[in-house]
């Protein structure tokens, strides 16, 4: 009986690993859809900025300058916005040239490099799951499978010397 409810735990266990390791692709590409929609409002914003440079006669880096070097506070905190809109942009772009240019199985570690917090927040408030029958979700899910299946057999093996334990600290019947 105990054989028997171990393998279908362990079954259990391989399909779910499956199922939620399946779920990466998905979630990197629904990372990257949101990133580049960041990325976007942040380049109209930069592009805001950089015509009202020029319409002063200065260029963007001449522009926010003018803000960060006044001595009024409230002028040099709008150079400090301005200047983390510009280093924002510069970061997301990195990032979504990262993610695009790595290999399949390497995407999850890319992104954490990269990881933006209100990015991946606003990804999982919209994820949808869903299952890639290709070769890189068939590969994620064997993943699944051999992680899932040795944390199984971790965990199992703990339980049973624990219940070995204590089963040889009970006393013996005569």
């Amino acid at each position: 009986m105990l054989r028997l409810i171990n393998g279908l735990l362990d079954r259990v266990c391989v399909v779910a690993g499956a199922l939620i390791f399946s779920q990466a692709p998905q979630f990197i590409q629904q990372y990257t859809q949101r990133l580049g929609g960041h990325i976007a409002e942040l380049k109209s914003q930069v592009e805001m900025i950089r015509q009202t440079a020029a319409f002063s006669g200065k260029n963007i880096e001449q522009y926010i300058h003018r803000f960060t070097s006044s001595p009024e506070t409230d002028l040099e905190q709008q150079g400090l916005f301005l200047q983390r809109i510009v280093d924002r942009l510069a970061t997301l772009s990195s990032a979504m040239h990262e993610l695009q240019d790595a290999a399949s199985l390497a995407k999850p570690f890319v992104l954490l490099g990269h990881f933006q917090l209100d990015v991946a927040q606003g990804t999982l408030q919209a994820f949808q799951p869903g299952l890639s029958l290709n070769a890189e979700g068939i590969c994620y899910a064997l993943m699944g499978i051999v992680i899932a299946h040795l944390l199984y057999i971790g965990a199992s093996g703990t339980f049973k010397s624990i219940f070995r334990r204590r089963a040889s600290q009970l006393p013996k019947k005569v």
